[in-house]
């Protein structure tokens, strides 16, 4: 992978506003998980129906992506952006004056579909700013944004959730107000500057646009026929799939596993947070000089750390004492997030540039499957199993621990087809759609 220069003020600027768009979007979603308990009281609901509410978020965002992916291909990425997060600010407000459990709900599903361009359009930006060789530290500081803005949702949310769950969700709308201003003023880059072909010389303009205008269906055809992206998306889609569990209903296990209040719970859980946000900064530069002497070096750092994060959450999750199980949990946060700037990255390597959008948003669609079913699953796994209370809490995080397995087990098969998927990437960038796949 060749040397990069070093980055500009416009990357630096680049990369504050892609991970403060990432970080709103955790936020808004995060917030559920955070006013859990006082959405129960305030609207006489249980679980699975906090759980459906959280998931209509993600289901929404699915829906929507494939759209949205179309669009950040065809106009100008930044402006899309901007119009969309000040339309989140617009739809937040509305949520902190729901008079219903059904009026609450219709606000998370106009939110979701909103959020909908975030995936593609983040993806798309980043990888025609960052060259090849600093994806995996790039995205890292930017997926650091998105768990930064979890973290303010939950501790915000948790906090003046004391106060009212209605604070909790309009202190989310200024913000979005103000990052609009700054994305419509973003520099939009030269779409496929960053990617050479083989012989090292840079993708045509024209070779560009005719992946630019390649139809939605020619897109998943062709994004479902490169093996490793397929194994990406599965093994996605079992990691978000836990990971939406964890944010929904991490604060409540916290509190019922180790008897603790609401507040110190929600502190708890963002320490814990503090280990993934650690394993998202050092995965991806690990991920980037690795890739430089084996070829693979990406999926087997993102494949370690889910392997490690099921070894250690298992233990913390038998624990009563939060002093013994704090530092497992957190280490099991570290490997979760560590596996996601390598993936990330390896995704934009193994696409041709000018399809980045849509090829994000399909398997953005098919990933969001797992993050959408998680906080139902743990939801209704909690209401069912152990007699259900604190028990069934502790049983659902156990059982659904498996996903991380099957996450990890999958991505075993991109260490072979990593390789060989990334130079026909190259060649397809070079040479346009009607070239054959090697």
């Amino acid at each position: 992978m060749p040397a990069a220069p070093g980055p500009t003020s416009n990357d630096r600027r680049a990369l504050v506003l892609l991970s403060a768009t990432l970080g709103l979007a955790s936020a808004q979603a995060a917030t559920i998980g955070a006013v859990a308990s006082e959405l129960r009281h305030a609207f006489g609901v249980d679980n699975t129906a906090v759980g459906v509410l959280a998931s209509v978020t993600t289901a929404a965002a699915a829906l929507a992506t494939l759209p949205f992916g179309v669009m950040v291909d065809r106009t100008r990425r930044t402006r899309l952006l901007a119009v969309c997060v000040v339309l989140w600010g617009v739809v937040t407000a509305m949520s902190s004056l729901a008079g219903s459990f059904a009026f609450l709900f219709a606000t998370r599903l106009a939110l979701g579909a909103l959020t909908g361009a975030a995936g593609p359009g983040v993806a798309s930006l980043l990888g025609d700013t960052f060259p090849e060789s600093r994806r995996g530290r790039s995205y890292g500081l930017v997926l650091a944004g998105e768990l930064v803005g979890a973290g303010l949702g939950f501790g915000l949310a948790g906090e003046l959730a004391a106060v009212s769950w209605r604070l909790s969700f309009a202190v989310l709308a200024p913000p979005a107000w103000v990052l609009c201003v700054y994305l419509w003023r973003m520099q939009e880059p030269l779409r496929g500057q960053t990617v050479g072909s083989i012989e090292g010389e840079a993708v045509p303009d024209d070779v560009v646009a005719s992946w630019r205008e390649l139809s939605l269906r020619r897109t998943i055809v062709y994004v479902l026929s490169v093996p490793t992206n397929v194994v990406f998306i599965f093994s996605g889609a079992f990691a978000y799939f836990f990971y939406a569990g964890l944010r929904t209903f991490g604060v409540e296990l916290i509190g019922d596993q180790y008897h603790v209040s609401q507040a110190a719970a929600t502190l708890i859980f963002l320490l814990v947070g503090l280990g993934g946000l650690a394993g998202v900064l050092s995965s991806g530069p690990i991920g980037d000089r690795l890739e430089g002497h084996y070829r693979a070096g990406r999926v087997l750092i993102a494949m370690v750390a889910l392997c490690a994060a099921a070894a250690v959450f298992a233990p913390a999750l038998l624990l009563h004492s939060y002093l013994l199980a704090v530092p497992l949990i957190t280490a099991g946060a570290f490997g979760l997030g560590a596996s996601n700037p390598p993936l990330s990255a390896g995704r934009l390597q193994v696409i041709p540039p000018g399809l980045w959008g849509r090829a994000e948003s399909v398997q953005g669609v098919l990933r969001q499957i797992g993050d959408t079913l998680g906080p139902f699953s743990f939801g209704f796994a909690a209401d069912h199993l152990a007699g259900g209370g604190p028990a069934g809490l502790q049983s659902s995080f156990l059982v659904m621990l498996s996903a991380l397995v099957l996450a990890a087990g999958i991505l075993a098969l991109a260490l072979r087809t990593y390789p060989r998927d990334s130079e026909a990437a190259r060649f397809a960038a070079a040479h346009g759609p009607a070239a054959p796949r090697s």
